[in-house]
């Protein structure tokens, strides 16, 4: 079964010379469904969240499924389809690490990972305090708030980190300005 899309744990596939009408299957953490291209109908069952990813997906690439359902109908290898773009949904920060002196890796739900460095942000009486590199270090993610915390209460948005880790990504710079981040 190939494999055309993934994302937030989420696997998408189309079987070769699959059964009508037009489908692709989807897996998430022992569930499994299958979405029909032309009409949007689910079978099966899948958690609420995840199933709102999967259909704002297909939204997004009902014309790349035809074709790849095409394509596997003709025992020709599928497309690979982009996976569902961090701008359509909220971001979190899952996991991160520190580096030394400013920089944090940090990893987000969107599945990327980057490297980002605050050495500009620690302006203000919340954040002159984390000038202090044991200070610095010293953030969690917080699991309620999916951001990175500090002991003296500052956090950050998870966008503006986001930013920080990917600035250099010309893919991104329309979203960052949507932001703000840049004009």
């Amino acid at each position: 079964m190939p494999i055309i899309s993934r994302f937030l744990g989420i696997i998408i596939a189309m079987y070769w010379d699959d059964h009508s009408p037009p489908h692709f299957h989807a897996k998430y953490s022992g569930y499994e469904i299958t979405v029909d291209i032309l009409t949007g109908i689910v079978e099966g069952k899948f958690p609420k969240r995840a199933l709102h990813h999967i259909l704002e997906w297909y939204e997004l690439h009902k014309d790349e499924l035809i074709d790849n359902w095409t394509r596997c109908n003709n025992k020709e290898e599928p497309n690979q389809i982009d996976p569902l773009d961090v701008i359509t949904m909220f971001l979190h920060v899952t996991d991160a690490r520190y580096l030394g002196d400013y920089n944090i890796k940090v990893v987000f739900n969107n599945g990327r990972e980057g490297i980002a460095d605050f050495t500009d942000a620690l302006k203000g009486p919340v954040f002159e305090p984390l000038a202090d590199a044991s200070i610095f270090s010293s953030f969690i993610v917080d699991k309620e708030l999916e951001t990175l915390v500090w002991p003296n209460g500052a956090d950050l948005a998870p966008e503006y980190i986001y930013y920080q880790a990917f600035k250099g990504d010309a893919d991104l710079m329309p979203q960052f300005r949507k932001w703000g981040y840049i004009t």
